[in-house]
């Protein structure tokens, strides 16, 4: 028995396209409805290399709290040279720590912003990201590099930042800027 709504018979196949369901929607629909150009695999890259720099900065930020009792009693050493009593000298160290770590926790928000926004085709967060870039080299280069790790993780933002300037990820943020 069929119903109003449906005039067919109840053995009879829906002949039309997906079986009588509408089309899905389309899967990264632009404000206006407009399909949206896919995220190369160079960005997707890039933007875990830079999720992944970014976490790896606050867990090693975060350990480096462990290691502070020697550079404490340095502080002491040098603060009471200077005429400074140990309340004053710890409130200026803990203080010194906070903003620090504040900081740190800061720039790295910033860099998950960019590379969530840099996924999403924004170049104006492809641009911050190379400056980040650089900046990280020249002060890497500054302090003399370091060791094997170290320079390791100082070089996974430059491997991001190239991989934002290939071809295919050029492409992708031009098609975006039309979005």
């Amino acid at each position: 028995m069929s119903t109003p709504q449906d005039p067919r018979e109840p053995d009879e196949p829906d002949r039309r396209p997906g079986g009588g369901m509408p089309p899905p929607p389309p899967l990264n629909p632009d404000e206006d409805g407009r399909q949206q150009p896919a995220v190369p695999t160079e960005v997707r890259v890039s933007f875990w290399i830079w999720i992944g720099s970014a976490v790896l900065n606050i867990a090693f930020n975060l350990l480096a709290l462990t290691g502070l009792d020697e550079l404490r009693e340095d502080f002491r050493r040098r603060g009471q040279a200077n005429g400074l009593s140990p309340d004053e000298v710890d409130s200026v160290f803990n203080t010194a720590i906070g903003v620090t770590l504040v900081v740190a926790l800061a720039i790295q928000a910033l860099y998950l912003l960019f590379a969530f926004k840099m996924r999403d085709g924004r170049n104006w967060a492809r641009a911050a990201l190379t400056v980040l870039a650089v900046l990280n080299l020249l002060l890497f280069a500054s302090a003399g590099g370091g060791n094997g790790m170290n320079t390791l993780f100082n070089m996974l933002p430059v491997v991001a930042t190239v991989l934002l300037f290939l071809p295919n990820s050029n492409a992708y943020f031009q098609a975006r800027r039309g979005h």
